[in-house]
């Protein structure tokens, strides 16, 4: 197993009593299906519904090469209506590649982008550093 989170649920004796089952609420099945299927072939098709979750869930298991693929499709396919998703999570994962070409798009599309959703979600100290 190539992750060592990963390594340690599936060794660890509760996993074992409690009939080989492994429950991670907080992802969906699609996305944890493209995280298996990143394990097993090396690859797997990201999309634009399950992308973030795949890098939360490369960042939880320490799957840098799968990470680093989610980075790069979700850099490659801003938008105005994900960027502010996208700088929260560029922020939280320290990623400062990603925060600055996140403030890079957010500036250069700020007219659309402050009318998002996910934009009057951000932490105070985001929009500041946006301001």
């Amino acid at each position: 197993v190539r992750s060592p989170p990963l390594r340690a649920m599936l060794f660890d004796e509760k996993f074992q009593q409690c009939g080989h089952e492994l429950e991670l609420p907080q992802w969906s099945p699609a996305s944890f299906w493209h995280f298996l299927e990143f394990l097993h072939a090396g690859s797997t098709v990201a999309d634009a519904e399950t992308v973030l979750e795949l890098m939360q869930l490369s960042d939880y298991f320490q799957i840098d090469e799968l990470k680093t693929d989610c980075k790069r499709f979700l850099a490659d396919n801003l938008s105005p209506d994900t960027v502010a998703t996208l700088l929260v999570e560029a922020v939280r994962l320290h990623d400062e590649q990603l925060r600055c070409k996140c403030k890079e798009f957010f500036l250069a599309n700020a007219r659309v982008a402050l009318q998002s959703r996910a934009f009057s979600s951000l932490p105070e100290q985001v929009v500041c550093e946006l301001l």
